[in-house]
């Protein structure tokens, strides 16, 4: 008769009957066989035949009395009566994919479901009963939560997150017009919004500004400073403090009163040694080249920084000539990369 679905498979039984010395103190002996249940065998002790799961307990290949058996030689043994064994264990290195086939649920009950590696074994993949998904962690707390060591692309001082997506580019985003964010230390440090733009709100940047005079040859002081990113801009000392190493833009300009035929410069300090000495232009509003002049600088310059390297400005002379009214002076800074 032909079959729906797959053949079943049985085993052919064998008839056979495992005996064993009782000692006064012994409980528990090893069958030659995988038992399914108590039923499936017939154990009998001094001659008397015993009553399962009152008189003993099967698990696997071990029986298992309630009272130790008296001593003696050949006085325990136990007959197989199954005509098909019910529990075959397969050899080992026996099972691959093509004996599964396709696996489609596997289900653990109202717990955790895990996946483990290891001798040990240690948990390495755990699916909680709200469907949340932990690589390196039991208790996940989102619906993907990977922790472990290694390169930085999550960090929250005790666990970061790697990506690995070999020589394939794989996508990471959401489907809707919602933002994608990105924490670090529990808090949003990148957001990447339904348009693609990306704001990155502790990127450290700065802006400071005066009309007030300065003085020349002197770090400069500002009596406003609109943004201050993460508070690395210090007026107190007029420095810039790198949080983080990487390649950071600065821009300076004045506006001051000075001699004829002086040149101006605003400079760049970097851990208190110049790194930019740049010129400032001269103009009159008359067009002459004599008597008091109005200079007007705007000085960029890239810098590559290490993390605690300060960054100052000063304005001053080539021939030591003053500048009086040294006012409309700003002072910017950003982290670029």
């Amino acid at each position: 008769m032909a079959y729906l679905g797959n053949t079943p498979t049985t085993q052919s039984f064998i008839s056979g009957t495992d005996y064993f010395n009782g000692n006064g103190s012994t409980t528990a002996f090893t069958l030659s066989r995988t038992v399914a249940s108590v039923n499936d065998i017939e154990a009998v002790v001094n001659n008397v035949v015993q009553q399962p799961n009152d008189a003993y307990t099967i698990s696997g290949t071990t029986i298992t009395f309630t009272s130790a058996p008296s001593s003696g030689t050949n006085n325990v043994y136990v007959r197989y009566l199954s005509t098909t064994t019910q529990a075959i264990t397969p050899s080992q290195g026996t099972v691959g994919t093509a004996q599964l086939g396709t696996i489609t649920n596997i289900a653990s009950g109202n717990t955790a479901l895990t996946l483990q590696t290891g001798s040990t074994p240690t948990t390495a993949v755990t699916i909680d009963t709200s469907q949340n998904v932990g690589i390196g962690t039991t208790s996940p707390i989102a619906k993907l939560d990977v922790r472990g060591s290694g390169a930085y692309f999550y960090d929250n001082s005790t666990t970061d997150f790697q990506l690995t997506v070999g020589s394939s580019i794989s996508t990471i985003g959401t489907t809707t017009a919602t933002p994608l964010a990105f924490k670090a230390n529990s808090i949003e440090r990148m957001r990447i919004d339904s348009g693609g733009r990306v704001t990155m709100s502790a990127q450290p940047c700065f802006f400071a500004y005066t009309y007030s005079n300065n003085t020349q040859d002197a770090a400069k002081s500002f009596d406003n400073i609109p943004i201050n990113v993460g508070s690395h801009y210090n007026n107190a000392n007029g420095r810039f403090t790198a949080p983080v190493a990487g390649i950071y833009e600065f821009r300076a300009s004045y506006i001051g009163v000075q001699a004829a035929d002086t040149v101006t410069r605003i400079k760049f300090f970097k851990n208190d040694v110049i790194v930019l000495n740049g010129d400032a232009s001269v103009a009159r509003l008359d067009g002459t080249a004599t008597g008091s002049e109005l200079p007007f600088g705007e000085v960029t310059v890239f810098l590559n920084l290490a993390a605690s390297d300060f960054i100052t400005n000063v304005v001053s002379t080539d021939s030591g000539a003053s500048l009086t009214n040294l006012s409309w002076g700003k002072f910017c800074g950003r982290l670029m990369q």
